[in-house]
């Protein structure tokens, strides 16, 4: 049944392509067509038991229009699309975000496909991003044990060479041993599978409880949605290593997820039930690496020592990573001084903001705790609500966290004209280009291109 539903949807859109429909026209058979093949491809090559695509809601933003399909409760302002059930349609509503994603639509997780003219993924691309985005809904629901946690980001250890050593040793092992198994050279995939397992061990043997789950909530989160897509793609997993083995102190997020990915592909070759093992019995406590280490052990391999030379190299490569990192702040802080324009400073020591709104890939913590964000942050307390976009914002934190804690004040720079301020009531609005201040009892203060906000 699936497949003939499969070609005859097939049919619809190569009709719907060689007569060039209208955009009004095109995405319902286009989706239909995407979902259908979708469902079909990780039934047949059982991507995960018990994981389907069929009933995930998609938005789809597609050259400046938007289409919302088998959402279970449409908001008012999309429009029905005329002969297609379960399909609305808006020229007016705005992306959401500009990269594809599993988003919340109207409460429900809902998978969202970004596209405009400049970057276009081809349909098999569309299909693989909604088997990806699928499977996060899916673990969110069954396995929500999986999930990382934002407070975990601001505390994870940057800084620390050791730490940093054995995460790079671990994806220069992982990417070696899918090179190794692309050439089918089976002794050379496991030796490098062997270094990956042993720097992830020592890697949980140096870190804190909350360094490692920090690490191994990202990698079920995240990697195992990237592994079901590069899986649908058809992307050989070592092509998944394009920036120097993930090895930036910042690109926590990225390296776990990639290096989980690759560990999946591993796991694919070497521990062919590794999924059932996964889904049923080892779900809430998951750890890619000891499946790893198990599936060497199937091999016959033998878990000999990391060479010294390779840990004393990527020692060195980690500390002048980490060096780098420390001279960036350095930089960042110097030009944040001396940053030409007007300024706002707000000081909330008395009543501290609350963040609402942020981009946890655009945030730097600096070994102060305080934070720069680098293009939007939301603050909100009993006084009002603060909000800044498209520039940079360095905040100072009111408790033991940089950002979970409160915020105590805030500072923008390089504002191009001046700030306008006026009063309403018991409440002082303060707007410029890129962002606003309404505030209830604030006191405001000028000179010499700052304005100074106290709560």
């Amino acid at each position: 049944m699936i497949s003939i539903r499969v070609r005859f949807l097939s049919l619809l859109l190569a009709i719907a392509v060689l007569v060039s429909c209208s955009s009004e026209t095109l995405p319902p058979p286009y989706a239909l067509h995407m979902k259908s093949s979708a469902d079909s491809l990780v039934v047949e090559d059982s991507y995960w038991p018990g994981f389907s695509t069929e009933n995930v809601p998609l938005f789809m933003y597609l050259n400046g229009e938007s289409w919302l399909i088998d959402h279970p409760y449409p908001p008012t302002d999309w429009s029905p699309v005329d002969r297609w059930e379960g399909f609305f349609h808006s020229n007016t509503i705005s992306p959401p975000v500009k990269e594809s994603r599993l988003i919340k639509h109207g409460g429900t997780p809902t998978a969202y496909i970004y596209e405009d003219s400049s970057a276009q993924d081809s349909l098999n691309g569309h299909i693989a991003q909604f088997i990806g985005q699928s499977f996060r809904q899916f673990s969110q629901i069954h396995y929500p044990d999986w999930k990382s946690h934002d407070h975990d980001a601001f505390l994870f250890s940057y800084g620390d060479r050791d730490l940093l050593k054995w995460q790079m040793l671990e994806s220069e092992g992982l990417q070696e041993a899918s090179k190794a198994l692309a050439k089918n050279n089976q002794d050379d995939a496991l030796y490098w599978m062997i270094i990956a397992a042993k720097a992830r061990t020592n890697f949980i043997t140096d870190a804190t409880e909350l360094d490692h789950d920090y690490v191994r909530s990202l990698e079920l989160e995240y990697g195992l949605p990237l592994y079901m897509e590069s899986k649908a793609r058809k992307t050989p997993p070592f092509m998944l290593y394009h920036n120097d083995m993930w090895s930036g102190v910042l690109e926590v997020r990225q390296r776990a997820a990639v290096n989980a990915a690759v560990k999946a592909f591993l796991l694919d070759e070497y521990y062919s039930d590794w999924k059932t093992t996964a889904a049923f019995h080892a779900a809430p406590d998951l750890d890619l690496n000891h499946l790893l280490n198990k599936a060497v052990e199937r091999a016959g391999a033998d878990m000999m020592p990391i060479p010294n030379d390779l840990v004393l190299e990527y020692e060195r490569r980690a500390g002048s990573n980490i060096y780098q990192f420390h001279s960036e702040q350095r930089s960042m802080l110097r030009h944040w001084e001396k940053e030409p324009g007007y300024r706002i400073y707000l000081e909330a020591s008395s009543s501290p903001m609350i963040a609402t709104g942020f981009d946890l890939a655009e945030v730097i913590r600096l070994d102060d705790d305080r934070m720069f964000h680098e293009h939007w942050l939301k603050l909100r307390n009993n006084n009002g609500v603060v909000e800044i976009r498209n520039q940079r914002v360095l905040t100072w934190p009111a408790g033991d966290h940089p950002l979970f804690d409160g915020i105590h004040r805030v500072e923008i720079v390089g504002i191009g004209t001046p700030p306008v301020a006026e009063e309403r009531g018991d409440s002082l609005i303060v707007r410029w280009t890129d962002g606003e201040m309404m505030l209830k009892g604030a006191q405001m203060e000028e000179w010499e291109g700052v304005v100074m906000i106290t709560l």
